[in-house]
């Protein structure tokens, strides 16, 4: 019997509600899953409820992005198209300024130069400036301020230009 598409991207999600299944099984707050060409870092918060519990999976049918049924490589997004992401190069702590009671180098609609100072990620113990890669308006804040992030994660999204 031939599966069809809609099939494959139900499996895919069986797949991952499986993991996360294992994630709250043994008490992970992060799991790395690789898959052939995939790769799908998943986190959650310690302190959360266990929807494993009560079956209520909404939260993480919401969240996977949408697949392109003939290649299998995940769609961009609407929001990112034409924009350029600032990855974090590093694992470490994401932060918006200098220090708690500094503003923020750069918010939402800032427009910035290429090389501005965007964020700071603290790995080891060491500041790490992340610098804009080109001039362009942040549309998107993708990581949030005091978390952990990891190399290659979206911290913004600019729209090259003024």
């Amino acid at each position: 019997m031939k599966k069809n598409a809609g099939d494959k991207k139900t499996s895919d999600l069986d797949e991952i509600i499986q993991v996360y299944d294992l994630m709250v099984r043994e008490n992970l707050v992060e799991i790395n899953w690789e898959k052939g060409r995939r790769k799908l870092l998943i986190r959650r918060k310690s302190s959360r409820g266990k929807p494993a519990e009560n079956g209520n999976y909404d939260d993480i049918r919401q969240s996977v992005p949408p697949v392109d049924e003939t290649t299998g490589v995940v769609k961009e997004p609407e929001e990112e198209k034409g924009t350029v992401k600032v990855e974090s190069p590093m694992n470490g702590v994401f932060y918006r300024s200098p220090s708690p009671e500094s503003q923020v180098f750069a918010k939402e609609g800032d427009v910035v130069s290429a090389g501005q100072t965007i964020c700071i990620i603290e790995a080891m113990k060491s500041m790490n400036e992340i610098k804009a890669d080109c001039e362009g308006r942040i549309m998107k804040i993708k990581a949030k301020d005091g978390e952990t992030v990891t190399a290659g994660q979206p911290l913004f999204l600019i729209l090259p230009g003024k």
